[in-house]
């Protein structure tokens, strides 16, 4: 009988083959039932006796037979250790490392019997067959069990080719890039250099090709990530890796100023002149790149280190650049002593001087070119002159002093704003100009009357280069009162000193620096003469016959006509001009008589003056030398018992006059009545009077005439109306003419 070696299975029951009777009679049937299983000692691996069940016989025979059942110890069994496998394990993918060593994970045993404890030890690590990058078997060490019931099982190893495992290239990076920052060039390229591998395993072949160039994202002046090409990689090892590019954020490049300088700057030399400005040249910028919006702003002047004739450093001030493209460049300023002048000797000044009337009594004189027409004035006109002084010479230089010469006839007026302004003083045989800037205070012991305003000595800037000019101006009275024409002249001369105070002789016979205005005085003088025209008796139409002698007009009235008697006088005033040149008669003045009646439309040149008995001419009107014009006067008398003479009187009102000149204070302003001294003018020829009286006869007696009532009316401006009455009496012919 055999009991079947078999594997562990957990179970202790073995199946039973085989078995032959011994003792069997020849011939006999006997057979025998042999049980398909028996128990083995244990179910472990191992060999065990097995106790096999009661066998029977069976057969026509077996009845006369009994079975000896087979002893504990007549059968044995071998248990093998059981064969079981794993799966599950994997092979960890890694990049390439330059090994073929790969790490081990996983792994679950298929077989192990349920409830038995069987675990396994699955080795860290196996062997690809490559350490390349690629898809490699793998190797697997011997995995061992383990377990309280480890001994029943062997298990079965994986085969090689049951594990694989997935090289990758290994990711690698690049540092130490160096963008090279750079000035602007007006192209978005920068410079690409450097670079090292970082990750390559140690002996490989690995290398990388750096592009020489980036971009940035624009082309002016600031702070930029580059943008840059794939970087690539060589070498025998190469293709076990791959490169992490990098980024732009870490790519940074700074593009800065262009910096420029004017090529081309320059001090223009110049001669001496006093001062150390000094004109500046040059505007060209070195290294600008063309079809750039920019450009130098070079200061006109600099500040030569000296003044004196040599060559100097100079200072050139800030340079600026200014265009659409200004920010993108910086400007090199110039070092001291990189620009130098020449200062050399200066040319001689010639100071020119032109004299002529430009005001008279405020009205500015129309000139042409600086000359005007003789001009005329009277006694009393303020008369300005202007001095104008050019220097019309090579080069700069001042004016030292400006003397002028005023005649008798002509009087300096001290008070005017004009000659205050210019601080004109008094001097022997003529007057001086000193004049400072505008503006500028002196205190008097700083006055140096010796010199102009224009002088090289007084503190300020007063250089007249070539062509420049100043003016003086002053202004003075006409004192000239005699009835004559004259014409005065006023000679200004200037002094001159060149730029180094040396003083400059003009050449011989020169007469640039002397000039002469020439003054016509001249005289208006009006002659007023009043008389009667003609006398109308209004009742009866007819003209009257009346007698005129000495300025008194008598005409006779019959005794039955004197009630009610009315007549229209009409008074003729002759103004005539004797004087030399033209003048205007600001107005006429005449009071009428008490009793007379004025009718202003019969009097077209005069108006009343309301609530007075005054008349005066309506408009100024002017009268050519040796001329005359008229006014007509008409009013009304009405006699009744009234028969008062009748005074009248004109008095010629003219700012031109020169009799009236005399006795006003400012005579070139229109006159007014009311400026008049009424006992002056009243001994001028600007006056004229005419009494008109009446006679009537009461008997004839040796020759008297009875005169009846007559008043004369005088009227005398500004000291009113003054009456003399004549009481009724007799009196003779020659005492009525005296």
């Amino acid at each position: 009988i055999d009991a079947t070696d078999r594997e562990y299975n957990k179970s202790n029951v073995v199946d039973l083959t085989g078995g032959e009777l011994v003792g069997v009679e020849d011939g006999d049937t006997v057979e025998f039932v042999l049980p398909a299983t028996a128990t083995a000692d244990s179910e472990k691996v191992g060999t065990h006796n097995v106790t096999i069940p009661e066998i029977t016989l069976t057969g026509a025979d077996a009845s006369n037979y009994t079975l000896t059942q087979p002893e504990h110890t007549d059968v044995d069994v071998i248990i093998s250790p059981k064969h079981i496998t794993i799966t599950g394990i994997d092979a960890t993918d890694r990049e390439y490392n330059k090994s073929n060593v790969v790490d081990l994970t996983g792994g679950e045993l298929v077989g192990v019997e349920s409830g038995d404890e069987v675990n396994f030890v699955l080795p860290q690590t196996g062997t690809a067959d490559s350490n390349q990058v690629g898809t490699y078997n793998v190797t697997i060490p011997e995995i061992t069990l383990t377990g309280a019931d480890a001994l029943n099982y062997t298990l079965t190893q994986p085969e090689h080719t049951d594990v694989d495992v997935v090289i990758s290239p290994k990711h690698i990076t690049i540092e130490d890039i160096v963008i090279e920052n750079r000035e602007y060039d007006k192209t978005n390229v920068v410079n690409v250099s450097g670079g090292q591998l970082v990750g390559i395993e140690s002996e490989d072949d690995v290398t990388f090709v750096l592009p020489q160039t980036g971009t940035i994202d624009d082309v002016i002046v600031g702070k930029y990530n580059v943008n840059l090409d794939e970087i690539v990689l060589e070498g025998e090892d190469s293709s076990n890796y791959v490169l992490v590019q990098p980024e732009k954020e870490a790519l940074n490049v700074e593009i800065t100023r262009r910096k420029v300088k004017v090529e081309d700057l320059r001090a223009e030399s110049k001669k001496y002149d006093k001062n150390n400005v000094v004109k500046l040249e040059g505007s060209t910028l070195d290294r600008k790149i063309d079809g750039d919006d920019v450009y130098a702003v070079v200061p006109e002047t600099g500040i030569s280190e000296n003044t004196d004739i040599g060559n100097w450093r100079v200072n050139v001030g800030e340079i600026v650049l200014e265009g659409a493209d200004a920010s993108n460049y910086e400007i090199i300023q110039p070092e001291y002593g990189e620009v130098m002048v020449e200062i050399t000797k200066p040319d001689a000044p010639e100071m020119n001087i032109n004299s002529y009337v430009s005001e008279i009594n405020g009205e500015i004189v129309e000139t042409e070119d600086g000359v005007t027409e003789l001009p005329k004035v009277r006694l009393g006109d303020i008369v300005k002159i202007k001095i104008d002084i050019v220097n019309e010479g090579v080069g700069a230089g001042y004016i030292e002093n400006v003397k002028v010469k005023i005649p008798q006839g002509l009087e300096f007026v001290k008070e005017d704003e004009t000659n205050i302004e210019y601080e004109w003083i008094a001097e022997e045989n003529g007057l001086f100009a000193r004049i400072f800037e505008d503006n500028s205070e002196l205190e008097n012991d700083e006055v140096l009357y010796h010199t102009s305003k224009y002088s090289f000595d007084n503190g300020v800037d007063n250089e007249l280069a070539t062509s420049q000019s100043r003016s003086l101006e002053m202004v003075f009275k006409v004192t000239q009162e005699d009835m004559i024409e004259e014409n005065l002249i006023v000679s200004t001369e200037v002094e001159q000193t060149d730029i180094r105070k040396e003083s400059i002789a003009y050449s011989e016979g020169s007469t640039a620096n002397k000039s002469d205005v020439e003054i016509y005085v001249a005289y208006t003088d009006f002659v007023a003469n009043l008389s009667v025209k003609e006398i109308i008796n209004e009742l009866t139409g007819e003209k009257v016959n009346f007698n005129m002698a000495n300025n008194l007009i008598k005409f006779d009235v019959p005794e039955t006509e004197l009630q009610d008697a009315k007549f229209k006088i009409v008074y003729q005033a002759n103004i005539q001009n004797i004087g030399k040149t033209e003048g205007t008669v600001d107005s006429i003045v005449s009071y009428l008589p008490e009793g007379v009646e004025f009718v202003q439309n019969e009097n077209s040149d005069w108006k009343l003056i309301s609530n007075t008995n005054k008349i005066v001419t309506n408009e100024p009107f002017s009268i050519e030398p040796e001329k005359e014009d008229e006014k007509e006067i008409v009013v009304h008398w009405t006699m009744n018992d009234n028969l008062e003479a009748k005074v009248n009187k004109i008095m010629v009102i003219s700012s031109d006059d020169i009799d009236q000149r005399k006795i006003v204070e400012v005579p070139y302003k229109k006159v007014e009545e009311e400026q008049i001294d009424k006992n002056a003018i009243d001994k001028t020829n600007n006056v004229s009077k005419i009494t008109i009286f009446t006679s009537i006869l009461e008997m004839v007696d040796t020759g008297d005439i009875n005169i009846t009532a007559i008043v004369i009316v005088t009227i005398i401006s500004a000291i009113g109306i003054m009456f003399l009455n004549m009481k009724k009496r007799k009196i003779s012919i020659d005492s009525m003419k005296k």
